[in-house]
């Protein structure tokens, strides 16, 4: 499928900012520049006012990525988790660096 025109709310053909290399922390950034928009035009900052409700997608999408067809349908919603993940995080002020040394920390 081709995009033609906008993505979102930005007027740009992405929501996440410029093309080019992407990483959980850009996406972080991202998740935390919508913080303070208003929860009426962004998903996001809705999800930063309700931990309730990103948690409850959380659920939502950890099931969705169990039952993903095909690799394009799981790579999709395991996009989706990672990213109502950092919304989590973001909402809870744990840092990435803060989960990153969890996991090196259990590296054997």
């Amino acid at each position: 499928m081709r995009q033609s025109g906008p993505a979102g709310h930005s007027g740009r053909p992405t929501c996440f900012g410029e093309a080019g290399r992407f990483d959980l922390q850009a996406l972080r950034g991202v998740v935390s520049a919508r913080r303070d928009a208003s929860g009426a035009a962004s998903y996001t900052a809705r999800l930063l006012g309700d931990r309730t409700l990103v948690r409850a997608k959380i659920r939502e999408e950890a099931q969705e990525v169990t039952t993903a067809a095909g690799r394009a349908g799981l790579v999709w919603e395991l996009a989706d988790l990672l990213y109502h993940a950092t919304a989590l995080m973001e909402a809870e002020g744990i840092a990435l660096e803060e989960v990153e040394a969890e996991l090196r920390g259990r590296r054997r």
